[in-house]
């Protein structure tokens, strides 16, 4: 089962601890912010990339992905600029490891661009893809076949 704060905490919270940034949630942000931070949403929180499977019952698992914005907040556009690379670098070392405990990989990182709303900052699209698992307790019929009755005249 996928726990998105559980993503929050084994992920980005280790990397705001390591770049010394705070870590926030987008709908979180203060309009006054002055320090810089990293502010996250999930994007795309689901995206299903499985094949379409009809299992009759049991387990069914799903690969998904699903994709967080992280906005670099400050001052300055050159600190963004700064911060952007060291969170980059951060991302292809030890946050791959990070990843590993949550369990998920990296599929993608889109290039950082600036962004002006919801606030301005520094963003950049991480996908993250992980298999989710649901558990079908009722029996699935692929298939219905119907017969016609014939009218007697």
């Amino acid at each position: 089962m996928i726990v998105y704060r559980d993503i929050v905490e084994r992920w980005l919270l280790p990397m705001g601890k390591a770049l010394n940034m705070p870590i926030v949630p987008l709908d979180g942000l203060r309009a006054d912010q002055t320090e810089p931070l990293i502010a996250y949403d999930v994007a795309e929180p689901y995206i299903d990339c499985s094949p379409h499977h009809a299992e009759s019952e049991g387990m069914i698992e799903k690969v998904i992905e699903m994709e967080w914005l992280l906005l670099i907040c400050s001052k300055e556009r050159m600190d963004m600029a700064e911060r952007c690379r060291d969170l980059l670098g951060w991302q292809w070392t030890e946050g791959l490891e990070c990843l590993t405990t949550i369990p998920a990989v990296q599929v993608h990182i889109g290039p950082a661009q600036w962004k002006t709303e919801p606030t301005a900052g520094l963003g950049l699209h991480i996908r993250l893809r992980m298999k989710d698992r649901f558990e079908r307790t009722f029996t699935f019929i692929e298939k219905v076949e119907l017969q016609r009755n014939e009218k007697k005249e």
